[in-house]
């Protein structure tokens, strides 16, 4: 704690600001709480992804944060939120996300939904549990006030449809990583066309 005393003679004591953690280990503990992963596991993975592990007490706080919905749970019977065609576009993510939490996440909050259908609509072939976590990263850029043009760039590079830029590392088997690549303020690098255009 630290006390600040202030002329007109009041004492405020806040506490200490800490070491911020690293973006891309955040978003990968957020990636793995997504699929139920306990605080004790993401420790493990971290360690095994040759990431910095940070305290145990970090790592469960993000996780729980992580696990927090932002609004209600998504049904497919909510009408009045969507159409049955953009709800033919999540059934597949929650599908997905059922299969790797081995079925300990059971649902999707209203606002991932819409980003979901956002995604899958601007750019069909996007795999469903990658469209799920950058509809997560935009949800939680929008509350931050952060800019979301490299999350846009993802999407546009389409690195899930080309074996070659999975092989470059950007992607995994799987499709689109959302955690690989990011520097260390969170965002995307840019492009390497961007820097030849420039």
């Amino acid at each position: 704690m630290v006390t600040t005393r202030h002329d007109n003679g009041t004492v405020r004591q806040s506490r200490r600001r800490r070491r911020s953690t690293d973006q891309a280990v955040v978003q990968r503990i957020h990636e793995l709480a997504a699929i139920g992963r306990t605080a004790g596991e993401v420790e493990r993975q971290l360690a095994l992804d040759g990431l910095d592990v940070p305290a145990y007490r970090t790592i469960s706080n993000i996780a729980r944060e992580a696990r927090q919905t932002a609004g209600d749970t998504w049904s497919l019977a909510d009408r009045e939120d969507m159409t049955s065609d953009d709800a033919g576009l999540v059934l597949p993510v929650l599908g997905e996300l059922l299969k790797l939490s081995k079925w300990e996440v059971r649902h999707v909050t209203k606002e991932e939904a819409a980003w979901i259908v956002r995604i899958r609509r601007a750019v069909p072939d996007v795999p469903p549990f990658e469209s799920l976590q950058l509809a997560r990263q935009y949800l939680q850029r929008e509350k931050d006030g952060q800019p979301t043009d490299d999350l846009d760039r993802v999407l546009a590079w389409r690195g899930w449809t080309d074996p070659i830029r999975r092989l470059q590392g950007h992607y995994g088997e799987q499709g689109v990583r959302p955690s690989e690549g990011i520097k260390r303020d969170g965002r995307y690098p840019p492009a390497e066309d961007d820097d030849e255009q420039a």
